[in-house]
């Protein structure tokens, strides 16, 4: 009986705490609350997260069309913020989820077959369609396959221009199997300096289904950012993937944790 009456106070604080915050702005998130013999899942207000995604507060929803890039920053994005109220007793472990509709196109995750690459600079030339025209002299191309073995940025999944000698020695990955060329990354700042907190190809197989982004954040009094980006590497796909739609919405949620 005690336990319970323990259990049902600390619900009813949670509550109370969080009628105590101000800015509209906050949503609640989804908590599951720990016991010492029982875990409850409920909607905690203790928990606040901030969205602004494609710079619409409130906004969950990053649906949009993803034209092929070679850099992060020309993607879809979004910024997410995670606190705690500042009266509520109880810390959390927070999880970004990213929700991939099935309106999304499959072509996103698909790398293009072939394409023509400038021989001095290793860029794909645009427009060139066929293997006889990037062997034309005054084009002077070198025919190559999306999936050909590259060097990838270990950090960032940005392609770079190395040979495989010198891939490692680099910063990069030497990449031999056909990844999805459709990629996320996210940072704490806004500018995107230094190395992304988290990143990752994002397989077909995330269809219509929930996608981890970041766990095991650290949910606190100290209000804390985090930048998406879900970009379309330019490098392995070509201008068939322009306006491609891609459809999802972002998802925060948390463990309450003790202090």
């Amino acid at each position: 009986m005690n336990n319970t009456k323990k259990i049902i106070g600390l619900i009813i604080a949670i509550i109370m705490f969080a009628a105590l915050i101000a800015g509209a702005t906050y949503a609640i998130l989804q908590a599951t609350i720990n016991t010492t013999n029982q875990t409850y899942n409920t909607t905690s207000l203790c928990f606040l997260v901030d969205y602004n995604i494609n710079n619409v507060d409130n906004s969950q929803d990053i649906t949009g069309t993803l034209f092929p890039s070679g850099t992060i920053a020309k993607g879809l994005s979004g910024r997410v913020g995670l606190k705690r109220n500042d009266d509520c007793p109880l810390n959390g472990i927070g999880t970004l989820k990213l929700h991939i509709n099935s309106g999304t196109s499959t072509k996103l995750m698909t790398q293009a077959t072939s394409y023509c690459e400038d021989r001095s600079t290793l860029e794909p030339i645009s427009g060139i369609q066929t293997e006889a025209d990037c062997h034309d002299e005054e084009v002077n191309g070198r025919w190559r396959g999306y999936s050909d073995p590259y060097c990838e940025s270990t950090t960032t999944l940005e392609r770079l221009d190395y040979k495989q000698s010198a891939c490692a020695s680099n910063g990069g990955t030497w990449i031999t199997s056909s990844l999805s060329p459709l990629k996320y990354a996210i940072y704490d700042n806004a500018q995107l300096t230094g190395a992304p907190i988290a990143k990752n190809h994002i397989p077909s197989s995330a269809i219509n289904s929930d996608f981890t982004l970041l766990d095991n954040i650290a949910i606190n009094d100290t209000q804390k950012y985090y930048y998406i980006y879900i970009w379309l590497d330019g490098y392995h796909t070509d201008d068939s993937f322009a306006e491609a739609q891609f459809s999802g919405y972002i998802s925060a949620s948390a463990i309450q944790v003790e202090n």
